[in-house]
C-alpha cells in the first residue's frame, strides 16, 4: 500500500470528516450523521477509512450477519479530490482482507447503472453483474447487485 494513505479502522474523531466525505459523493442518497455514526458503531460488519496525513478522503462501510457467509459492501466513497489514485483500491482490498479474516465465501454490492466508472472498477475486481433492482435510489435510478465469490 502507499504510503501517502492510511487504512484503519473508523473512530468517533473521524465522523465529521465522513459525513463531509458523503456529502460531496453522494448528494440526495447521503447517509445522515446518525446513520454513519451507526454503521460506524453498532452494524455487525466493520467501517475502514482511508486517510492521508490531513484528513479522511476514503471509507467502506462492511455489513455481515452473524452465521452468514456473506460481506455486504453496504457503501464505499472516495473524496472526489482523491478518484484516480487507488484509494478506492485499498479500501476494496482492505474489504477483501476482512472477508478472509471472517471466512467468508461472497461479498454482494449494489452499484448505480448509471455509475460506469464504478461497475469497471468492480468488474476488474472480479465482481459480476447478477441482478437489476429499479427505483433504488432516491431520483428513482436502478442499481446492479453484483456478486463475488471468494
Amino acid at each position: 500500500m502507499s504510503s501517502i494513505f492510511v487504512i484503519e479502522t473508523a473512530k468517533s474523531y473521524h465522523l465529521p470528516d465522513i459525513v463531509k466525505l458523503e456529502e460531496a459523493c453522494f448528494g440526495a442518497d447521503q447517509f445522515s450523521k446518525r446513520q454513519l455514526a451507526y454503521l460506524m458503531t453498532k452494524a455487525q460488519g466493520a467501517f475502514f477509512v482511508a486517510s492521508n496525513k490531513v484528513r479522511v478522503v476514503g471509507y467502506v462501510s462492511l455489513v455481515c450477519r452473524a452465521n452468514s457467509s456473506k460481506l455486504r459492501i453496504y457503501s464505499i466513497a472516495v473524496e472526489p479530490a482523491f478518484q484516480g489514485q487507488h484509494v478506492g483500491q485499498f479500501l476494496l482490498n482492505r474489504a477483501l482482507q476482512f472477508a478472509h479474516e471472517k471466512q467468508l465465501q461472497q461479498i454482494t454490492l449494489e452499484v448505480n447503472v448509471d455509475n460506469a466508472t464504478a461497475i469497471g472498477f468492480y468488474q476488474k475486481n472480479g465482481f459480476q453483474i447478477v441482478g437489476l433492482i429499479p427505483d433504488y435510489y432516491h431520483d428513482g435510478s436502478a442499481a446492479y447487485r453484483m456478486f463475488l465469490e471468494i
